[in-house]
């Protein structure tokens, strides 16, 4: 018999800075969207997440290890730009996931209905 819930949210965010110096606050959007599915869809929600985070807004938080930065490159018609990527965490998340059912969405997607 599995110790794992049948079905919830797993949202991996992690808060970070824009080569520009800008803070991108990535939890806080994850707590607005936990809001949107506990009181839309009525299933719990996980945080996962490489930051030290209250909790409050979510059923759970997992902490995941750092992992190395990976580049992405971006490619337009005026330049090329490289950057860091931070986000790998998402290919591991149903392994990281308390639920038999999972439903993974990135933390800026806003649930609205049901």
């Amino acid at each position: 018999m599995s110790s794992k819930s049948s079905k919830g949210v797993v949202i991996y965010a992690k808060n970070g800075m824009t080569n520009e110096g800008k803070y991108l606050r990535y939890i806080e959007a994850a707590a607005q969207t936990a809001r949107g599915v506990r009181a839309y869809l009525n299933v719990p929600v996980t945080l996962l997440t490489t930051d030290t985070v209250d909790g409050r807004e979510f059923d759970s938080v997992v902490y995941v290890p750092q992992r190395d930065k990976s580049h992405r490159v971006m490619v337009s018609s005026k330049e090329t730009i490289t950057y860091a990527w931070d986000n790998d965490h998402r290919i591991d998340a149903i392994d990281y996931s308390p639920y038999e059912r999972t439903l993974l969405i990135d933390a800026d997607y806003f649930v609205f209905s049901d």
